[in-house]
């Protein structure tokens, strides 16, 4: 299995407002700002 270079979460989250990410149609519009997102995988990161 390929593995791609890591990326930070802001990164993700630029590359899906600019299109370089298609989010499936299934899927809803984000409920949380880019802040809340950020704090959210670092405290995953973190346990």
């Amino acid at each position: 299995m390929a593995y791609e270079t890591p990326i930070t979460i802001k990164k993700a989250i630029d590359n899906i407002k600019k299109r370089h990410y298609v989010l499936p149609s299934i899927q809803r519009e984000f409920v949380w700002d880019t802040e809340q997102i950020e704090k959210l995988f670092d405290s995953l990161m973190r346990d």
